[in-house]
């Protein structure tokens, strides 16, 4: 066999080798990634509006808001008054 000929078939294994890498890649490069805008919770209008599973107060965005937080002084719900506001109180 002359050098032209193993030149020659060592060419050919070689693009032949490379097609197959090629057609076997650009099966997996086809892929495109959606990018989705943020969406911003609104913590007083009892939706899930950035579609985590929690609404409101619930949701980590909105718990340390002052809309959120939990009256730390006792209040009396029938008088609508704080307990420690004893002066408003009939007796």
């Amino acid at each position: 066999m002359t050098r032209r000929k193993i030149l020659k078939n060592i060419l050919s294994s070689l693009s032949l080798g490379l097609c197959m890498i090629l057609a076997l890649t650009a099966s997996t490069c086809d892929t495109t990634t959606e990018i989705v805008p943020y969406k911003k919770e609104n913590c007083t209008d009892k939706i899930d509006n950035n579609e985590d599973g929690l609404i409101d107060c619930d949701d980590r965005e909105c718990s340390p808001l002052i809309v959120c937080q939990k009256p730390t002084t006792p209040v009396d719900t029938t008088h609508k008054i704080l307990i420690s506001d004893t002066s408003k109180v009939t007796k």
